[in-house]
């Protein structure tokens, strides 16, 4: 929820039919032969659109800044981010990832999806998911994700990715979707494989983790294999 002022002015003249305008920061200002003089402060509000995703289990949405002590639980956990480029976080970095996602929310058109991840049973925040569209044409989309490990071996984010396809297959039309992952990190290695996503490529020490060089998958899935996929689980 936002609050913003508007000062509301009116003009003085000979023309005694003048109507109230918005003048913006008001105070008295002389305009030739006519003068603006400040009334009133009028204070009103609006909530901006909040983008959400949902299942039977799970809520996905926008982030909000009152979210960081939830997504700390999780992000300053060294079992969470083992296998992660970041982490384990500090409070000021998870505040910092949320104000970014905040502002990558409010780009448009807009192309970065980073979103929060309740699960509806209790209400709790307990991960979080991202999809960053790629590109000129915008036809592609990376995706990735987070999952407090009092969650684990639930099928939670399995769930949550495949909410993620959906939108950015059925509503998106895109062409292509794909995930990365520690070669060592075999829960995201078989969520991907879950989604129906192949591997495309095993990437030697392309990324550096926790002071050390690491290999990386790549698995990815296009719109059609997408369809063929739902189309075999009806």
């Amino acid at each position: 929820m936002f609050k913003q002022l508007a000062t509301i002015c009116i003009r003085r003249s000979r023309d005694v039919n003048a109507k109230p305008f918005d003048c913006g920061a008001g105070s008295v200002e002389s305009f030739g032969k006519e003068l603006l003089t400040r009334v009133t402060i009028v204070e009103f509000t609006f909530t901006p659109t909040m983008f959400t995703l949902e299942s039977d289990r799970l809520l996905l949405r926008d982030w909000m800044r009152a979210d960081w002590k939830e997504a700390q639980l999780y992000a300053s956990d060294p079992a969470v981010c083992k296998h992660m480029i970041w982490g384990p976080n500090t409070e000021r970095e998870t505040k910092d990832f949320i104000d970014t996602a905040i502002d990558i929310a409010h780009v448009k058109p807009r192309r970065g999806y980073e979103l929060a991840l309740i699960f509806k049973e209790d209400q709790r925040l307990i991960g979080g998911c991202g999809m960053q569209i790629l590109g000129q044409n915008g036809t592609t989309a990376m995706i990735g994700y987070v999952l407090n490990r009092e969650y684990w071996n639930r099928g939670i984010m399995t769930e949550a990715a495949n909410m993620l396809l959906e939108f950015g297959f059925g509503k998106l039309n895109l062409h292509r979707m794909y995930a990365t992952c520690d070669t060592e990190n075999k829960a995201s290695e078989r969520i991907m494989q879950k989604l129906g996503m192949r591997q495309e490529g095993h990437f030697v020490k392309d990324t550096f983790i926790k002071e050390h060089w690491r290999d990386s998958y790549l698995y990815a899935i296009l719109e059609e294999e997408w369809l063929n996929k739902r189309l075999q689980e009806k």
